[in-house]
């Protein structure tokens, strides 16, 4: 995906040119696109529609917030330039163009983009002249507007259905997370396919809302069927229809629905329990984004929301929903130990052993993973699967303590295998309690670290909650030389440190923090802005929603 990336800038980038940066997209939106589709052609058990459609989800995190930019962000500034590479270009960018190859079909939408590169070939386009030409090819002039739509505004549409014998009643707005005072009266011009069963219908819905023909087929009405468009939806009458078959919908739908389930439940629509039943109910599915999708969204709750007093709750609460899978499909760490399985079934075994280790904190699975960390410290690069290697060696950091990653430490500056290299840093910032995490911000700087090592033992030891503000307290002191660490494009990437607080205070602090060393940093204003931003999102939805949580956790 990455050499395919990478060659369809001959085309989008250098046959035809962006007039100006502000136009960039163009550029990254359609190399990603690109990238993802030649993935898929090539080894579609890798399953890369897929995870492009969970980046796209990551991207309407971001998107969703009240500080954010468009897609075609009006560039003005050199320190604007860097903002514009990021999820909002790359991954929401590809989602869009792909939602709008799907309504319009592939050949048409081909025939617009062969139109454009042989109208502006060896010369320069803005968005407008490439909407020009999709619609043209297409022969729809509404796909501009459509189009205009989701590249010229920021936010996520999100489509309330409703049933009724007369049709289907189709409503929009922009999607709002409790805590997030986002513009109002927006409104988008949205390709929409919906299906029951092996029944499907296409709309385009330009208007607030429209009531289409009721869509033939038996079971539950999914709204953005194989997760094609760059919408959330919530179920007028409810998500028990859509639960109950959830474990056997396609791959994509299934993770649209947990998806927009988490969605409904951040905007104060639906409650904690719903998260719950459908955790349960999607953790059976056989792709392992729809099976745990959810789960990361509780890893999520458990790192800023939680108290410390409810996480014994919380782990057995995991432990009943995922742990069960993972056993069944089993837990050796062996290199090969299931290579005669299908590459979805591995990696799900893969992700599942995460989940299981790191938040049901599996005594036995931990055990296990420990051991061949430990092994790996020792000489034994055979004792674990590369891709669960990182995975192990984070147990073994915390099981270990500081000799382990003293131990870690010198195996990781001695070798010269860049993977192993690289997990192990991570590895580091697994570090829990005074001592080991102090520990591992003293061997971040190590002689024979590479920088972007020191950055990502940093980078891990902040996602560790209980880690945090020790974390953020090192940054403070040691900002400048952290920085250097840092590639100058990537320097706002330094802010993200600062996220995962919850409280409302947090956000005079953090900005008190940041706002002086922006100069430092040479941009990150608006990543900055987004900070804070979800910390008052957390803030809000915890006062919102921790009772619920609460009461579920209670039963556990």
């Amino acid at each position: 995906t990455v050499v395919a990336h990478e060659s369809a800038h001959q085309w989008f980038g250098d046959l035809v040119t962006p007039t100006w940066w502000t136009d960039i997209w163009l550029n990254e939106s359609f190399a990603s696109w690109m990238g993802n589709k030649i993935g898929e052609s090539w080894r579609p058990d890798l399953g890369t529609r897929l995870v492009e459609l969970d980046e796209a989800f990551g991207a309407m995190d971001t998107d969703a917030l009240g500080k954010g930019r468009p897609i075609r962000q009006t560039i003005e500034r050199n320190d604007q330039v860097t903002s514009a590479f990021d999820g909002i270009t790359y991954q929401k960018g590809a989602q869009v163009v792909s939602m709008f190859e799907g309504f319009v079909g592939p050949e048409s939408f081909r025939k617009g983009v062969q139109l454009h590169l042989n109208r502006y070939a060896h010369g320069n386009a803005s968005a407008e002249d490439f909407f020009a030409s999709v619609g043209e090819a297409a022969d729809n002039k509404a796909l501009v507007k459509a189009l205009r739509s989701f590249t010229d505004q920021t936010g996520v549409p999100v489509v309330t259905v409703a049933e009724a014998p007369a049709g289907i009643t189709l409503s929009q707005a922009r999607y709002r997370p409790i805590g997030v005072d986002a513009a109002g009266n927006q409104q988008w011009v949205i390709p929409m396919s919906l299906a029951r069963g092996n029944a499907k219908a296409s709309t385009l819905l330009e208007a607030p809302s429209a009531t289409i023909a009721a869509v033939g087929g038996a079971g539950a009405l999914h709204p953005n069927a194989d997760g094609a468009g760059y919408y959330r939806f919530s179920p007028a009458g409810g998500w028990d229809p859509l639960l109950a078959t959830a474990a056997t919908l396609p791959d994509r739908d299934a993770m649209a629905v947990a998806d927009s389930l988490w969605a409904d439940f951040a905007a104060g629509k639906t409650g904690f329990t719903s998260v719950e039943k459908g955790a349960a109910a999607l953790a059976p599915h056989k792709e392992r984004l729809a099976a745990l999708g959810l789960g990361y969204r509780l890893a999520g709750l458990a790192d800023t929301l939680l108290t410390d007093d409810q996480l014994p709750a919380y782990r057995r609460m995991m432990a009943s929903i995922y742990t069960p899978r993972l056993l069944a499909l089993g837990t050796d760490p062996r290199p090969g130990a299931y290579k005669a399985e299908p590459v979805p079934q591995q990696q799900l075994r893969l992700s599942l052993m995460g989940l299981v280790a790191n938040e049901a904190r599996d005594p036995q699975v931990r055990a296990t993973l420990a051991r061949a960390g430990a092994a790996v410290v020792a000489g034994d690069m055979a004792a674990v699967d590369p891709a669960l290697r990182g995975l192990a060696l984070g147990v073994a950091v915390q099981e270990g303590g500081v000799p382990f990653m003293e131990k870690l430490s010198a195996a990781l500056t001695k070798s010269d295998n860049p993977l192993f290299r690289g997990q192990a840093a991570l590895a580091l910032g697994y570090a829990q309690g005074a001592e080991p995490i102090a520990a591992a911000q003293r061997l971040a700087t190590a002689p024979g670290m590479q920088s972007l090592e020191t950055v990502r033992v940093i980078q891990s030891l902040g996602n560790q909650r209980a880690a945090r503000d020790s974390t953020i307290a090192f940054t403070n002191a040691n900002f400048t030389r952290l920085m250097e660490s840092f590639p100058g494009f990537a320097r706002p990437g330094i802010i993200g440190i600062y996220d995962g607080f919850c409280e409302t205070g947090d956000v005079a602090k953090v900005d008190a923090m940041l706002t002086p060393k922006l100069p430092i940093i040479g941009g990150g204003a608006l990543e900055l802005a987004q900070t804070k931003e979800r910390i008052a999102k957390c803030a809000a939805l915890k006062a919102a929603k921790g009772g619920e949580i609460a009461a579920v956790l209670a039963r556990y």
